[in-house]
């Protein structure tokens, strides 16, 4: 089950125990040849490293950044402990070293089997382009999502005839509980090895060798690491055994096992999160800096380390998967759609010609774990929601040309944006139905159960949104053609509920993740029976919440600021704010597990300047008396609202809540501090 960092501070070992792998922070041996990158370049400190190490409360000095860590309970030694990257080796990997080292040597063919998931298709090209590496020969199934997470008699019956020389598949973010499909690979003579990281249900899994932090009877101490992270662990024991002058290489493919960590929300915590800061920084090594406004033509041939590969004896398979994700980052810098106004209309500039929305990483500091969770990942998961190819999402690191691969990751984009579209629509679908008490159509909403006729990729996306939206555990299922036959969905939860440690024990079926799984049930009448239990023992968890202020407390902002009783200090300069966006920026990655500290403006709205901006006036923008700016996207049908409030003569009543993010950003190379709002709090304002 994933730590949890919001309810306790787990011990951690020693480095220097005994059978305890330090992960090595990259760039290692290649790339230090040339230069030191750190892991956040563009939040880099200058200091005078000759003398003494600096402590953390020596160096984050700031008195609002002492608060927030007060409030948070970061001391020095937790925020020490969960960046300890040292961890032990999974079980059974020195078994599936031995066997893929006996293979290599044979010269047998291996077939590497993914998920069709962003972590599917980051561990599968791990394991593709390590393989092909390290000298093995080695070949890609790309998944059919129609059958499921499983891996199928069927596609193994796929497998054996698109590669019949095949000797043994290699299973990535799949296989643990795919007992009918590892089975018919048996009989189809081919030697099973599973690299997963689900709960591994009993009876256990069946296959050849299987490495996995959620297998029964593992001891790995921190098991919520993600599919991509696990097959890399396996070709980094295989290069230092076996390949030493391939560990950096190999290294580099950290790169898809951060991406993977942060897609499949993997808690961002100890191994996690090296994991994820060198898989920036080496996304950063990919990029071209070059000026939204520069005449010169992006060339990912420019960036660091494709110069580097280039000069240096890679596989080409190897040199291939960098050269997707740079290209991919084209794709994103120059995907530009037509700007609509608030009716859906195209917005024209003064030549009747359609506005176009600005593309994505206009520079390398859009390049966070944010990119990752909110750009990247859903494009990537948009192929099977909108039941496109998974040809594209694949082909964008295994393409013969460059061509080829842009042309895959334009197609993503692409599809992406068709998701958006459609999700919207399933989803005004269910909320009308459900407001309109259509109890034919949402028979099960009083227990937290919808129906819907969106594909089956759909599903979780639907179920994520309800959740966020109640705040409470969901199951959004597909409307059954047949009211007796089985049922299929996709559950969501809130982090104080775990999914599968509820249902599974009461007899349900219920796979995947503690918190984002698929259940099942046999007919209608045990899908009620599920929703009656999910939403008792969910009632049962928030009156304990209740009762023990846990549930007061997580509603509570770690920093409030301004002239009220009950912030923690006032709003006082822009250079104090500014100090607290870097500090805070410093200790990324933030995501599951260690969550972005949830900052409150309490704003008096009679001395702010309140106006719009956008190309159809759709933002706002809030200007602070100590210059602050806040900007409130697509919020400008609150603007009324607002201006009514700053004449309000009821005390009080001009004050507004905001929960915030702050940055900073430049303009002209002037650096400066603003608020992002991400909510508001009170006055009847959502």
């Amino acid at each position: 089950m994933p730590v949890d960092s919001s309810f306790q501070s787990p011990a951690c070992a020693p480095a220097e125990a005994a059978g305890r792998t330090r992960e090595t922070p990259f760039p290692l041996s290649l790339l230090e040849t040339y230069m030191s990158i750190p892991a956040f370049p563009d939040n880099s400190v200058d200091a005078d490293f000759g003398g003494d190490i600096l402590t953390l409360d020596e160096f984050f000095d700031d008195s609002l950044f002492r608060l927030l860590k007060d409030n948070r309970g970061w001391t020095e030694e937790y925020l020490d402990e969960i960046n300890d990257a040292t961890h032990e080796e999974l079980q059974n990997v020195g078994l599936m070293v031995e066997e893929l080292r006996r293979m290599q040597k044979a010269g047998e063919q291996i077939v590497v089997v993914p998920d069709f998931d962003m972590d599917g298709v980051t561990s599968g090209v791990i394991a593709w382009a390590g393989l092909s590496e390290l000298g093995f020969d080695v070949q890609l199934h790309v998944p059919d999502y129609r059958r499921g997470h499983d891996i199928t008699p069927e596609t193994i019956q796929d497998v054996r005839i698109q590669f019949p020389h095949a000797a043994a598949i290699i299973t990535t973010d799949a296989g643990i509980n795919s007992h009918a499909g590892l089975a018919e690979a048996r009989k189809l003579g081919l030697h099973t090895l599973v690299t997963d990281h689900h709960v591994e249900l009993a009876p256990g899994c069946n296959a050849d060798i299987a490495v996995n932090p959620a297998r029964i009877g593992e001891t790995y101490a921190h098991p919520g690491i993600c599919g991509a992270h696990v097959i890399h662990q396996v070709l980094t024991a295989y290069a230092g055994r076996y390949a030493q002058h391939k560990v950096t290489a190999i290294g580099l493919l950290r790169l898809f096992a951060g991406i993977g960590t942060v897609s499949d929300v993997m808690p961002l915590l100890y191994e996690n999160r090296r994991m994820v800061r060198d898989a920036i920084s080496i996304a950063r090594l990919l990029y071209v800096p070059i000026p939204p406004d520069d005449v010169r033509e992006y060339n990912v041939e420019d960036s660091i380390l494709m110069i580097l590969l280039r000069n240096h004896d890679h596989s080409p398979e190897f040199v291939g998967a960098f050269e997707g994700f740079a290209l991919l980052m084209q794709a994103f810098r120059e995907h530009r759609r037509p700007m609509l106004d608030a009716n859906g209309d195209p917005i024209l500039d003064w030549r009747g010609q359609p506005r176009l929305t600005p593309g994505k990483l206009l520079t390398s500091a859009e390049l966070t774990e944010d990119f990752f969770g909110f750009q990247l990942a859903p494009a990537f998961n948009a192929v099977r929601r909108i039941e496109g190819d998974m040809a594209d999402a694949f082909g964008v690191f295994t393409a013969a040309t460059a061509e080829e691969k842009y042309a895959h990751a334009t197609a993503l984009l692409d599809g992406n944006e068709q998701r958006k579209e459609l999700s919207a629509q399933y989803l005004r679908r269910l909320w009308a139905e459900v407001d309109g008490n259509d109890h034919v159509a949402q028979p099960l909403q009083a227990y937290g159960v919808y129906f819907t006729d969106a594909p089956v990729g759909m599903l979780g996306l639907l179920a994520a949104s309800v959740t966020s939206s109640t705040g409470r555990p969901t199951v959004v299922a597909r409307r059954p053609a047949d009211p007796s036959g089985p049922v299929s969905g996709s559950a969501r939860s809130p982090q104080w509920f775990p999914v599968i440690s509820t249902l599974t024990p009461l007899g349900y079926t219920a796979i995947g993740h503690e918190h984002a799984c698929g259940v099942h049930a046999a007919d209608r009448n045990e899908l009620l029976r599920l929703a009656v239990d999910m939403r008792d023992a969910a009632e049962a968890l928030n009156r304990r919440a209740v009762a023990s202020g846990e549930l007061e407390h997580a509603n509570q902002a770690d920093l409030i600021l301004g002239p009220t009783p009950d912030a923690h200090a006032g709003l006082v300069s822009v250079d104090a704010l500014k100090d607290l966006a870097d500090d805070i920026r410093a200790l990324a990655p933030f995501g599951h597990g260690f969550e972005r500290p949830v900052i409150e403006l309490i704003v008096d709205l009679t001395k702010c300047g309140i106006s719009t901006l956008g190309a159809s006036d759709q933002h706002l923008r809030l200007v602070l008396p100590i210059g602050l700016k806040v900007l409130w996207w697509n919020a400008a049908h609150h603007l009324l609202v607002l201006r009514s409030l700053a004449k309000s003569n009821i005390p009080g009543g001009s004050l507004l809540r905001l929960r915030v993010t702050l940055g900073t950003s430049k303009f002209r190379g002037e650096e400066s501090v603003q608020a992002v709002v991400d909510r508001a709090v009170g006055n009847g304002i959502e």
